[in-house]
C-alpha cells in the first residue's frame, strides 16, 4: 500500500470497520458485485438448470417401469445434483474470497496504525 494511501484509509476506518461485513445479506450482496456479477448470475443460472434436470430425472424414475431407465434416471438424477452442489460451493468461495480480503485490509490498516504508533512514541 502507499504510504498516502495509508493514512486517508486510517483518517476515515469508519469506512473499514462495518460491522454488517458478516451479515448474509451483505455476503450476497458482495456476491453480485460490479465486477462478479455476470459470473454470478451466471452460475445461478446454471445451478438453476441443473437443479431442473435433477428434478426430471428423478421424476422420470418414479414414472419408469424398466430397471435399467431407472437405473439411468436415477444416476442423472444423481449427476445433475452433485454438479448443482459444485456450482453452489464454486460461488460460496467466491464470497468467502472478498470477505477474507476485506479482512486482511483490515489487518493491514491496524498495522500501519500500530507502527505509526511506535514511530511517534
Amino acid at each position: 500500500m502507499v504510504h498516502e494511501n495509508v493514512d486517508d484509509i486510517i483518517d476515515s476506518p469508519h469506512e473499514y470497520d462495518n460491522v454488517s461485513e458478516d451479515l448474509l445479506l451483505a455476503m450476497m450482496k458482495d456476491r453480485y458485485n460490479r465486477k462478479l456479477r455476470t459470473s454470478a448470475i451466471l452460475l445461478s443460472v446454471y445451478c438453476a438448470v441443473f437443479y431442473i434436470l435433477g428434478i426430471a430425472g428423478a421424476v422420470m424414475f418414479f414414472q419408469t417401469e424398466q430397471t435399467k431407465y431407472q437405473i439411468m434416471y436415477a444416476a442423472v438424477f444423481v449427476y445433475f445434483m452433485q454438479r448443482a452442489a459444485l456450482v453452489k460451493g464454486i460461488g460460496w468461495q467466491w464470497i468467502n474470497k472478498r470477505t477474507i480480503e476485506r479482512e486482511i485490509k483490515g489487518l493491514e490498516i491496524r498495522i500501519a496504525e500500530l507502527s505509526k504508533t511506535v514511530k511517534q512514541k
